[in-house]
């Protein structure tokens, strides 16, 4: 796998490891504007962690075999390998390039996209000569913002709460969140092969609508403000603009009346350093092998052979050989400590035969103080195949054996020292431990006062919402009883109503029953009756006035009456009953006499209204005068 492919695939790993973290611990907080700034931060470090590395050595060793690999080389001379098409089309190398071309055709076209619709925004006519960044849409039908504009439909009049949208889209243009859109959407596009990071780019889009919903609701009534977010239609818009009507309105509301997250809950930002950690420690430590080579002896024989020459330097460095009475070179005597350090250390160190026999250390000392000091002994400086061997005289094994007590002997005491060390590592992790135990009863107890403190706000916030609560109920109770008092005067409007018509009806009839009455001057009189009447005329006609009703108005009590000069021109005595100024009147000489000048208004009632008003006596019907002199 090509290193590009790595790091792409690093990069996406990150980027779900945000989004991933995002849903599981930060969903329901409210702190937005720190949740924005943790998108921002977490794209941002995907793309740079994969560029920093740690490296660890580790030292191999490693023999090599000459024979051997010239062996392997006479096996494979004549072998012809046969590639497949597919092996020599090395997918590995030409996946690379295929990617950058699909994301450089993808990113040209988001450029064109967002080059148009800057150019669109900008020729869009203005909504106001004070007003430069707002303009008017005629294809749109819902406000929405972008960079620096902010665009309002052709409608806009008709929109509800118009300053409430406008304060909307102006906090969107102040925090410049086209930003946060154009990083997420250009994101989507360039990993066009990770179908999650859709709803990395919808976590952030509706993040950023929290944060001015959060706003604006602190600067108005918040009931009003999702009043009116539920006015809105759910229009699909661009990926690019913030729209007021944007999707997921159910989750904006409960957002609204989501509690305050308490700030201590800002830490769950640090769970994110053991993870970034655990990144490093498996992907970002590269290992770095040096390789230490040895060249073995192949010929096993030389260790049971004793040479007699010169010193000499061999072409292994593990092989040293040494006659009887030579003297040992500084170097060789080097590499023989080296040996007894490493055997007193435990390790595999040098190994001592004496006439063939193997033997420790303090027997080999015991050996040679009882051996002549011309004798001879072989030390071996390793293991394995063809040990390195040196031959060394009594008084020089003897040196080297002081020697080695002594490196035992340091290196007992380093041991000691170690132990010590170690001891005091150990008292320094019990105490780590016990301040750690410490650290986390603090925490505990922090955690147990944050939850008592969270309860006790949660308690305040109920409280303080069932007094919100009866309020409301209160005033609702005030609105239905002043909705009740508005039902009851309309229903008393209403019987008023009914009684006038009832009223009038009742006028009406009287008018039919009462069809004229007039009270004529003296010359009209004179005119119609002689002079004898110019005194004046009174003249009641009943009923309709008409020959066919003149049985009807016998039957019902009345009569016409014509009074001419004082006198009553029919003898036939009334059934009618007279009141003159609140008076009842019997005296028909009182009613003929009456001056028709000094009379101001005659009313007639009848039938049960009269009975009901003057009594039983009333019930042919009532002539109400009343004269001027009142």
């Amino acid at each position: 796998m090509t290193s590009f492919i790595l790091y792409l695939l690093k990069v996406n790993g990150l980027l779900l490891f945000v989004l991933a973290f995002y849903y599981f611990a930060l969903k329901k907080e409210t702190f937005f504007t720190a949740i924005r700034y943790y998108f921002t931060g977490g794209i941002a470090l995907s793309f740079m962690l994969p560029f920093i590395h740690f490296t660890k050595t580790v030292y191999v060793q490693q023999s090599f075999d000459w024979a051997s690999l010239l062996h392997k080389m006479e096996d494979e001379s004549g072998v012809e390998v046969q590639q497949t098409v597919v092996e020599r089309l090395d997918l590995q190398t030409n996946l690379p390039y295929v990617f950058w071309v699909i994301t450089s055709i993808i990113v040209l076209l988001v450029g064109l996209k967002v080059m148009r619709l800057i150019r669109r925004v900008k020729g869009l006519p203005l909504w106001s000569a004070t007003t430069p960044t707002i303009k008017i849409d005629q294809a749109t039908a819902e406000a929405y913002s972008f960079w620096k504009w902010i665009v309002l439909p052709v409608n806009y009049s008709e929109l509800p709460a118009l300053d409430t949208v406008i304060q909307h889209e102006r906090i969107h243009v102040q925090q410049k969140h086209t930003l946060d859109l154009l990083l997420v959407y250009l994101l989507r596009r360039i990993f066009w092969f990770n179908p999650l990071l859709r709803f990395l780019e919808q976590a952030v889009r509706l993040n950023l609508e929290y944060i001015v919903d959060q706003q604006v609701s602190t600067k108005q009534n918040s009931y009003e403000y999702q009043m009116t977010l539920v006015q809105f239609e759910q229009n699909k818009r661009s990926s690019l603009v913030n729209s007021f009507g944007s999707s997921d309105l159910k989750k904006r509301i409960i957002m609204l009346n989501q509690p305050k997250s308490n700030q201590m809950k800002k830490t769950k930002f640090m769970l994110c350093l053991p993870i970034a950690i655990g990144f490093f420690l498996l992907f970002q430590v590269k290992t770095k092998a040096e390789i230490i080579a040895t060249n073995p002896v192949t010929n096993p024989g030389l260790a049971n052979q004793t040479v007699e020459q010169e010193p000499q330097k061999s072409a292994n460095p593990n092989v040293m050989t040494i006659n009887s009475g030579d003297s040992i070179t500084e170097e060789q005597l080097e590499i023989i400590k080296t040996k007894a350090q490493e055997e007193a250390n435990g390790g595999v160190g040098m190994k001592v035969l004496a006439n063939g026999k193997e033997m420790s250390s303090e027997q080999f000392l015991d050996v040679i103080q009882t051996r002549p000091t011309e004798e001879a002994f072989s030390y071996t400086l390793g293991s394995g195949e063809g040990p390195s061997f040196v031959t060394l005289t009594k008084e020089e094994s003897k040196e080297i054996l002081a020697q080695a007590k002594l490196d035992m002997e340091a290196s007992r005491r380093d041991m000691e020292a170690a132990k010590h060390d170690m001891e005091t590592s150990r008292r320094d992790m019990e105490a780590a431990k016990r301040d750690m135990e410490a650290s986390r009863q603090e925490m505990k107890k922090l955690r147990e006062e944050g939850a008592q403190s969270i309860k006790a706000e949660l308690k305040e916030k109920k409280d303080r919402m069932k007094e919100e609560q009866a309020k409301m109920k209160d005033e609702l109770a005030k609105k239905k009883e002043v909705q009740q008092a508005l039902n009851q005067e309309k229903d008393r409007m209403r019987e008023e109503q009914a009684r006038m018509k009832e009223e009038l009806a009742k006028k009406k009839e009287v008018q039919q029953v009462l069809y004229q009455e007039k009270v004529r001057k003296k010359e009209e009189g004179v005119e119609r009756y002689g002079e004898k009447e110019k005194n004046g005329v009174i003249s009641i006609t009943s009923g309709e006035g008409k020959s066919e009703a003149k049985e009807e108005q016998k039957a019902n009590g009345f009569h016409k009456v014509t009074v001419i000069g004082g006198r009553q021109r029919e003898t036939a005595l009334p059934k009618q009953k007279y009141i003159i100024d609140g008076k009842e009147v019997k005296d028909m000489e009182v009613i003929n006499t009456l001056d028709p000048n000094e009379i101001k208004q005659v009313n007639v009632i009848k039938g049960e209204e009269a009975i009901k008003e003057f009594g039983e006596e009333a019930k042919n019907g009532v002539i109400i005068v009343t004269t001027k002199r009142k």
